[in-house]
C-alpha cells in the first residue's frame, strides 16, 4: 500500500500518511491537507466507479426518432419530421460518402433557415459548418479556396512562380446557404451535389483590370452536406432532383409556440443561452455528435436480408417507377444509415464500419414517407400541402380558377396576401408537375383558368346563355 495514490477533490494526490495506535491507515492530500482513511477510500474510489458506469450507460443509450424529437424540440417546436430528417442527415457528414444535400424551400419568414442554423450551432462543432448569407460563384470558390501550385505544371522552377490552382477542402463539412436568391452557385456544384467524383474540377473566370478575362482552375474535394435555403419555389428541376426537399409547417399551434420562444429568448438572452447550453439532454446529444465524429466510422452498411426488405416494400409503394426514383430511394437509405450512425454503439461494427438493423429501416421509412409524397413531384412540401387544400376547392368548382380568385381563396385559407407574381410561381408550378391544368379562359381567352386534370372546362351552368351560344356557334364553325 505504500505506493498507492489517490486523487483529490481539489486536484492534488492523496498519499500514505500514517498508521494509527489501533492499525488505521490514513492518508493525505499534499495539497489540500485533508485526511481519509484507507477503507474510506476505497468506499469513494467503489462509488465513483458505479457513477461512471451510470454516466456511460446514459451517454450510450439507444436513441429514437421521438427521442431526437424531443431534446430538438427544446429551441425548434414543431417541424418534427423535418428537424430529425435535417440532424440525421447532417450527422452523415462525418461518413466517407454517404453525405446528402436538403433544400429548405418555402416562404419568406417561415423559418427555413432556422432550422438547419439552430441545429448546427446547438450540437454540431463549430469548425465543421460553414454558413453563407450570400455568395456568388466566383466569390464562394475565392473566399474558402487557398491557392496551391498546379500539379500539372511541369516546368522546372520555384512553387510560388507555378500556375496556381484553387483547392477548396470540404471534407465533412456542413455547408449551409442561406435564403440564397438563386441557385447559380449549386448549379455550379452540381457534379459534387452527385457525388460524382471526390475531387471535381471546375474552370471560372476572374476579370482583372490589367489583363482582362483570366481562367481559373478549381478542385473541390470531399463531400460536404449541402444545405441550400432560398424562397424561391422556381428553382431548376437539376437541382431539386438533387435536394431532399423541406418545407417549414405553418400552423397556428406552432407560431403561438414558436412566439411564445422567441419572446423568452429575446427577453433575457443571456440566461436563455446558460439555461440551453446546462439542459442536460442537450450536452447530452452534443456529446453523442462529438463521440460519432470521433469514431471514425467510413461506411454505414446494409446487409442482404434487409435489402430485400428495403426493395420490395419500395416497390409495393412505388407501383410505377419513373426516373427521379434513382435519386429518391438514396435519400431513403440517407435516413436509415443515419438512424444507425446515431446509435453506433449498438450497431455491429467491422473495422471502420457499421451494419444498419431492421429498427433503423423502419425509422427510415416513417421520416421520408412523411415528405417523400411532395419530393417525388419534385414540388416542396408547402407547396403540395397548398396543392392538397386548393384540390378541395377545385373538386367543388370543376370551371376552376384564375389567378386572381385564387390570390382571394390564399387569403381566405391562409389569412396572408399573396402577390401577383408568387401567385402566378404557384400556380405554374402545380401545373408543370401535372396536378392541375392550365386552360385559357372560355370567355376571354387573354386569362388563364386552372383546373384538376381531365375535368376540362365546363362553364355552361355559369355563363350567361349569350356567351354559352357564342361558344356553341365558334365550335360549329370550326367544325
Amino acid at each position: 500500500m505504500a505506493e498507492d495514490v489517490y486523487l483529490c477533490g481539489c486536484g492534488g494526490f492523496i498519499k500514505k500518511s500514517h498508521v494509527d495506535d489501533i492499525g488505521t491507515i490514513w492518508y493525505k492530500c499534499d495539497t489540500c491537507g485533508k485526511t481519509i482513511s484507507l477503507a474510506e477510500l476505497e468506499r469513494n474510489r467503489q462509488k465513483s466507479l458505479e457513477a461512471l458506469k451510470i454516466e456511460h450507460a446514459e451517454l450510450t443509450k439507444p436513441l429514437t426518432v421521438d427521442d431526437i424529437v424531443e431534446i430538438l424540440g427544446s429551441t425548434v417546436k414543431h417541424d418534427d419530421e423535418n428537424k430529425a430528417i435535417t440532424f440525421l442527415v447532417m450527422l452523415l457528414t462525418y461518413t466517407d460518402e454517404d453525405q446528402t444535400n436538403l433544400g429548405f424551400l418555402a416562404e419568406s419568414s417561415t423559418g427555413k433557415s432556422y432550422i438547419p442554423l439552430e441545429l448546427s450551432n446547438g450540437y454540431f462543432p463549430k469548425e465543421d459548418v460553414i454558413k453563407l448569407g450570400y455568395a456568388s460563384p466566383t466569390a464562394f470558390f475565392h473566399e474558402y479556396g487557398n491557392p496551391l501550385p498546379d500539379p500539372n505544371d511541369t516546368r522546372d522552377v520555384e512553387d510560388d512562380k507555378k500556375r496556381k490552382i484553387i483547392h477548396v477542402d470540404l471534407h465533412q463539412k456542413i455547408l449551409i446557404f442561406l435564403d440564397q436568391p438563386h441557385d447559380q452557385l449549386l448549379q455550379r456544384l452540381r457534379s459534387l451535389l452527385s457525388h460524382d467524383e471526390r475531387d471535381i474540377i471546375l474552370k471560372i473566370t476572374d476579370k482583372r483590370e490589367k489583363y482582362g478575362l483570366k481562367t481559373k482552375t478549381v478542385v473541390i474535394e470531399g463531400y460536404p452536406t449541402v444545405i441550400f435555403c432560398t424562397a424561391k419555389f422556381s428553382m431548376a428541376d437539376q437541382e431539386k432532383t438533387r435536394l431532399l426537399l423541406l418545407s417549414p409547417e405553418i400552423n397556428q399551434e406552432k407560431l403561438r409556440e414558436a412566439i411564445a420562444l422567441k419572446i423568452e429568448r429575446e427577453s433575457d438572452r443571456e440566461n436563455f443561452q446558460k439555461r440551453m447550453m446546462e439542459d442536460p439532454k442537450r450536452k447530452f446529444l452534443a456529446t453523442r455528435v462529438w463521440s460519432i465524429k470521433t469514431e471514425h466510422i467510413k461506411y454505414v452498411k446494409i446487409p442482404e436480408e434487409l435489402r430485400e426488405k428495403i426493395n420490395s416494400q419500395f416497390l409495393e409503394d412505388h407501383k410505377f417507377l419513373i426516373a427521379r426514383h434513382q435519386r429518391d430511394i438514396s435519400r431513403l437509405l440517407a435516413i436509415i444509415k443515419g438512424h444507425a450512425l446515431l446509435n453506433y454503439m449498438h450497431r455491429e461494427r467491422v473495422a471502420d464500419s457499421i451494419v444498419v438493423n431492421l429498427e433503423d429501416v423502419e425509422a427510415g421509412f416513417r421520416l421520408y414517407y412523411a415528405v417523400s409524397e411532395a419530393n417525388e413531384l419534385g414540388l416542396p412540401p408547402e407547396l403540395y400541402t397548398i396543392y392538397e387544400e386548393l384540390k378541395q376547392k377545385l373538386e367543388q368548382k370543376e370551371s376552376g380558377i384564375n389567378r386572381k380568385e385564387f390570390q382571394e381563396w390564399y387569403f381566405k385559407k391562409r389569412h396572408k396576401v399573396i402577390g401577383r407574381d408568387r401567385a402566378t410561381d404557384i400556380l405554374k408550378i402545380l401545373d408543370s408537375v401535372g396536378l392541375i391544368v392550365e386552360q385559357p379562359d372560355p370567355i376571354d381567352r387573354r386569362f388563364m383558368r386552372y383546373v384538376l386534370p381531365d375535368t376540362g372546362v365546363t362553364m355552361a351552368e355559369e355563363l350567361p346563355p349569350s356567351a354559352v351560344t357564342h361558344i356553341s356557334h365558334s365550335e360549329e364553325v370550326k367544325g
